[in-house]
């Protein structure tokens, strides 16, 4: 009998355990699609906030308070930077992100990487190369970037004045991009951990001009989206390596993917030497108003409206028109900027 009861009293146990896991996994799931689905209006203070700041601290040069509106300028970036991390994460794990994979050639990945970081490692000293062949991969080149673009990010911060090289290496069917550095390295305790949510190896103070610890978190997401796998090895004293792998191409046709964007139809106004005309359609007044502040200094004219409807008649009753177009990409009354966009433009 002691028996009977003691196994009932396990599968009961084990019942209400499986529950409560099971009522943990729907919380975070739905805290996450609320997240996700919230992100937009809560990165429209923070960029409003974002942009006055950096419009003050430009009006006060020379003034006493300057400062002043530098630290508040760091601060707002600060609280911009975790705030955009928070919300990534949220947006990746509610099946937000989705991959838009093509056919790329990894020299013209390399290319761009080239393009962003060398400025900065010249400017820091260091020796930044790239080593890649023809090799092919079907994956999302801007996740890519951006996973290769925090390792990169890493590297010229902990590298000193050392050296940094990029690499790309078939390993059967998948491809192996890896970013080596000749800095510190990191101890053989803390690798496991590196990609864990807000770990960081020497910020015991959470001092956030040191970052986040959550970029790597974001890696390693992206890099499951993709398919692939990230890891790392480090000697202390010697440098570190982390890498990325994935698929190889597919057979299946696809697009294939360009060095860069398609060049942009460029405005009326563009090379005529004069300071162009501005219609910014934003429903959020603040954020416009601060674009407004911003874009002052270099506008003819910045006009303002929160509606489709109110731009379309602005546009309609200006005879001399606009050169440029500014529009938030999600509007009031689920309007798309984009169609937005295009409306205004056949009008103009």
């Amino acid at each position: 009998v002691a028996s009977l009861r003691a196994q009932l009293e396990k599968e009961t146990l084990t019942h209400e355990l499986m529950v409560r896991t099971r009522d943990l996994q729907r919380l975070n799931q739905e805290r996450s699609r609320f997240f996700a689905s919230a992100s937009h209006d809560l990165r429209q203070p923070v960029h409003a906030l974002a942009l006055f700041s950096r419009s003050l601290q430009r009006d006060l040069a020379g003034h006493p308070l300057q400062p002043v509106a530098g630290r508040v300028v760091q601060a707002t970036d600060a609280v911009s930077r975790l705030l955009n991390a928070m919300l990534d994460i949220s947006r990746i794990d509610a099946g937000a992100v989705q991959p838009q994979p093509s056919e790329v050639a990894v020299d013209q990945i390399f290319l761009r990487l080239a393009q962003m970081f060398e400025p900065r490692a010249n400017e820091a000293g260091i020796e930044l190369r790239f080593h890649t062949g023809p090799e092919l991969v079907t994956t999302d080149t801007e996740l890519v970037l951006r996973i290769l673009s925090n390792f990169l990010d890493n590297a010229i911060k902990y590298s000193g004045r050392g050296r940094i090289l990029v690499s790309a290496r078939v390993r059967n069917d998948r491809v192996r991009l890896a970013v080596w550095d000749s800095g510190r390295g990191i101890a053989a305790e803390h690798l496991e951990h590196v990609f864990d949510e807000f770990y960081q190896v020497d910020n015991p103070q959470r001092d956030v001009s040191h970052g986040l610890g959550i970029g790597l978190a974001i890696v390693k997401r992206l890099a499951r989206l993709l398919g692939g796998e990230v890891g790392v090895r480090s000697v202390t004293g010697r440098g570190s390596v982390f890498w990325l792998d994935l698929p190889r191409h597919a057979p299946a046709p696809l697009a294939r993917a360009t060095g860069g964007a398609a060049a942009a139809e460029l405005p009326p106004g563009a090379g005529t030497g004069r300071t162009p005309r501005v219609l910014l359609l934003d429903d959020e007044a603040s954020v416009g108003e601060a674009i407004r502040l911003w874009l002052a200094p270099h506008c003819e004219r910045i006009a303002i409206t929160q509606s489709v409807a109110a731009a379309r008649a602005l546009v309609q009753a200006s005879p001399e028109g606009f050169d440029a177009f500014i529009v938030d990409l999600r509007l009031a009354d689920a309007q798309n900027g984009i169609e937005a966009t295009a409306e205004l433009r056949a009008l103009a």
